[in-house]
């Protein structure tokens, strides 16, 4: 019985390891999709606040863009590469859908 019980329990001890670190994993995958999926969602938050303004001149558009920056510089100073292209991408992408030509305006500023 206990030569049993021993080749039973043998194999599972040396599976646990193996199972605790593919939690590990996951968790932190979940984590990163969080992180990535708030960006994206900051990114449309500031492009719905910009698209909401009236442009009369591109002295604003500019000024906003870099509070735009600002915003998205603590994913850069964090070294968040990956929150940070999801922002800009969610922020172009939104202006691009709503107001074409705002986004017109903002490419020729780069």
């Amino acid at each position: 019985m206990k030569n049993i019980l021993l080749k039973i329990s043998l194999p599972l001890l040396l599976i646990l390891p193996a199972v605790a670190s593919s939690c590990a994993r996951t968790e932190k995958t979940e984590a990163v999709t969080a992180d990535i999926v708030a960006a994206q969602m900051e990114g449309r938050n500031a492009a719905r606040e910009f698209i909401r303004r009236d442009w009369h001149d591109t002295t604003g558009i500019h000024r906003s863009l870099d509070n735009v920056r600002t915003q998205r510089l603590k994913y850069d100073t964090i070294g968040r590469n990956d929150c940070s292209e999801a922002f800009d991408s969610a922020f172009i992408s939104t202006i691009r859908t709503v107001k074409p030509d705002l986004a017109n305006k903002i490419r020729e500023r780069k």
